[in-house]
């Protein structure tokens, strides 16, 4: 689990340092540069619930070893991409492999260790995902240094492999839970579509206003979508969130607080990114040894 996490902390930022690169070598505008890391965030937000779910249903062991191999699958489809179409689908099939990954750790954790030695092996969990995050833009930087941008892809195929023998063989088998409640499909699809209208609408806010149609029409049926998914939650028998945990004071805050911090870093990230490498003409090293 600790592997798995370190990898998938490692990709966010490995990426980001190998932008300009996939700008230039691929001929990307703007907007399909914004996808290559919105399109990888916006399927990991938006099947990490339902990845819960199953791994609950069908067991953590079967859920997060096929998140894994097809981390592994988008990965290796990202390396062999030859234009920005595949490259930004390879991208969602990352995250759709992400999220079963990031759903189900603490949970394999959590159910695999005694109270006594969870704190010890959260820890670890989380430093050495802390440690791939850090990690991403000096390994980005040395292996755009010296191989083309396809490397930053490539190096994720050997720990998929590593990962997914590993979690097979000590991740318990069966259900978690005997629960066989109905898959909250209708939840599922409001979520994705809201935060995919957003996400189409911030990024489309670059070239138009915000008042413009292609801006504020998928901005507003987005947030429309996000609130009928909440009513959807309140008043459906089987909710993918249960109604209770969006009551929560402090849930709701560590969610505001996390997005806040999230969003301030990526977005700082990205245009420090093209701010080096584009206008300062800093190599992709010295950037990725600068923004670690």
């Amino acid at each position: 689990m600790c592997l798995a996490a370190f990898m998938i902390q490692l990709d966010v930022t490995i990426v980001n340092i190998a932008l300009p690169t996939l700008q230039r070598d691929l001929a990307l505008g703007p907007s399909a540069l914004e996808w290559v890391i919105s399109g990888y965030a916006l399927s990991l937000a938006a099947f990490i619930p339902l990845a819960g779910a199953l791994g609950d249903r069908f067991g953590h062991r079967v859920v997060v070893t096929g998140g894994l191999i097809l981390f592994g699958l988008g990965s290796l489809g990202c390396a062999l991409a030859g234009s920005s179409s595949v490259l930004l689908t390879a991208r969602a099939v990352q995250g759709i492999g992400g999220a079963a990954i990031l759903a189900l750790t603490l949970a394999i954790l959590n159910r695999t260790f005694p109270p006594a030695q969870r704190s010890r092996v959260i820890g670890a969990w989380a430093a050495l995902g802390g440690i791939g995050f850090g990690a991403g833009p000096v390994v980005g930087g040395m292996l755009l240094a010296s191989f083309g941008w396809a490397s930053i892809f490539w190096v994720n195929l050997p720990i998929t492999v590593v990962a997914s023998a590993m979690a097979f063989i000590t991740v318990p088998s069966g259900p978690h839970s005997t629960d066989r409640r109905p898959l909250d499909l209708i939840g599922v699809a409001m979520a994705s579509a809201g935060l995919t209208a957003i996400t189409l609408g911030l990024i489309d806010s670059t070239s138009h206003s915000w008042i413009s149609l292609p801006t504020a029409g998928p901005l507003c049926g987005g947030i429309a979508l996000l609130a009928l998914f909440l009513i959807w939650q309140d008043r459906t028998a089987h909710p993918l969130i249960p109604a209770s945990l969006l009551r929560t004071r402090s849930f709701l805050a560590a969610c505001g607080a996390y997005f806040a911090s999230y969003t301030a870093f990526s977005g700082t990230l990205y245009y420090v990114t093209l701010l080096f490498q584009n206008l300062k003409q800093w190599s992709a090293l010295e950037t990725g040894l600068t923004c670690s």
